[in-house]
Formats: C-alpha cells, structure tokens, sequence
C-alpha cells in the first residue's frame, strides 16, 4: 500500500502534463519501479477496491484457458464473451460488434505465430506458446530445464502486428528470474510447513522441529528455487489500471511456481 501511495505522490510533485491519445491530458512521470515481497503477503490494494474476480477471469482469459470449454472453443482467443460471460466488461469498448480485440496480449502469449521458414510451414504457421516455453524451463525434469536462464522473457510487444491489436499492450513485457534457495532457507520452508505444536505441562506451547534437519527437502517437496517476475508496462494508467496490473502479474506469479513448484 505504502509503495503505490509513494507513486500517486510521485506523480503529482514530480509530473509533468501531457497530452495523449483519448485526449484526455496525463499527469505523468517516467521510469518509476516499485517491488513487491511476495513474503509479505498478496499486494491486493486496498486503499482502492480491486475486484480480484475480474483480475482473475481476465488472467485465465490472457492465458487461454478458455478456449478448453466447449463454447468458446470455436470463438477468436481474444474475443471478449468469456469475460462478459463472468460479468468483466474492462475490454468492453475496444471489442469489435462481434466482440473480438484482435491479436492483443494473450494471443502473443499463448499463440505467437512465427514467420514461416520452411514451405510446410506456409501451410502449417508455427504458433509458440511463450507461457509453456517459460514452464517447461523452469520444470525440474524437462529436456528444456534452464532456471538460471536470463531469457525467461514473455513479449505481447508484436511489432508486427500492432495495427491488428485494438488496443496497444500497456502491460507490453515480463520476465522471471529464478534464484537457488540456500539449505537455511528450504530449512525455514520445511519447518513452516511440517512444524508440529505440542502443549507441555506448563501450558506453553512450543515448536518441534528437529526432523526438519533428518528429512529429505526433495522427498518432501520443498522448493529449490525462488522465483521472481518483473513486469515492464509502457503505459500505466495509476488510478485504475495499475492495482489490477499488480493483482494479476502476482497471482501469475503464484501460478507459475505452483505448476514448477518454486517459492514467490
């Protein structure tokens, strides 16, 4: 909360005015970075409400998940009916009369479709799923594991195709970046979540832990990495799109070392 006030005051001491496209007129300041510890706690704001069911409709719809069910599966990725169907009308106004957005953020996630090569792939485009590519990485066990890898990157920055996109990426590039957890920190890990409490004659109750030191971190399933996601936006709209933006790439966050099993 403190880090968003700070920005908002940022802004306002430090900005300059601006025109833009809607004109509307910005207050605006340039290149501002603010970090979240994801053992702190979910940096859900509060000071502004932010609807966290909308934040996650919008970031399976980003990642496709919904063109598994049956009646969207025929549909453009980036048509807007599962979201309207969920009651999120945040793309509602960019959405052409049959609701499609064109190829804006998740089909440049999931579906990023290469340039042709070879003469087959005339015929059969290559798409490149920059999320599963990112998993596979960071999947102990997969031919593709590299989580030291400095190339964790996911673009929806198509230069190509921006003039398909209803709207230009705000929230245009992001990166994760994995870090080796020491023995003392899988340790703090384990006992978390394997301590056991014990009332002693005193009624005082004290924490049992020293098989933490004898079990296996591996067999037990604690993590070996922490993973960090850091997100560049070219445009941010502070008041209304940035506690959404803070929402939804921390719960991507979250999902992605749920699926590889690394600590947030």
């Amino acid at each position: 909360m403190e880090q968003y006030i700070d920005l908002v005051e940022r802004i306002l001491k430090e900005g300059h005015r601006s025109d833009d496209r809607t004109g509307t007129g910005t207050i605006k300041i340039f290149g501002h970075q603010s970090v979240y510890d994801m053992d702190d706690g979910f940096p859900l704001l509060t000071l502004k409400r932010t609807w966290m069911p909308g934040v996650t409709h919008e970031l399976l719809w980003l990642l496709g998940n919904h063109t598994r069910l049956d009646e969207y599966k025929n549909l453009p990725m980036t048509n807007i009916k599962y979201l309207t169907d969920n009651k999120v009308h945040i793309w509602d106004e960019w959405a052409d009369e049959r609701g499609n957005l064109g190829s804006v953020y998740g089909e440049q996630w999931v579906q990023w479709e290469r340039v042709p090569r070879t003469p087959e792939e005339l015929d059969n485009p290559v798409e490149i799923n920059q999320i599963q590519v990112i998993v596979d990485k960071l999947t102990e066990g997969h031919k593709n594991f590299n989580p030291m890898d400095r190339g964790l990157v996911v673009s929806a920055w198509n230069t190509g195709e921006l003039d398909q996109m209803a709207l230009r990426p705000c929230h245009a590039f992001f990166q994760f970046q994995a870090r080796e957890l020491s023995h003392d920190e899988r340790n703090r890990i384990y006992k978390n979540k394997f301590e056991e409490t014990v009332e002693d004659t005193d009624g005082k109750w004290e924490i049992n832990s020293e098989k933490s030191f004898s079990e296996d971190f591996n067999d037990s399933g604690i993590p070996k990495y922490e993973l960090s996601l850091q997100l560049y936006q070219r445009s941010a709209d502070t008041f209304l799109g940035v506690p959404f933006n803070i929402a939804s790439y921390s719960l991507l966050l979250h999902m992605v070392c749920h699926v590889t099993n690394m600590k947030p």
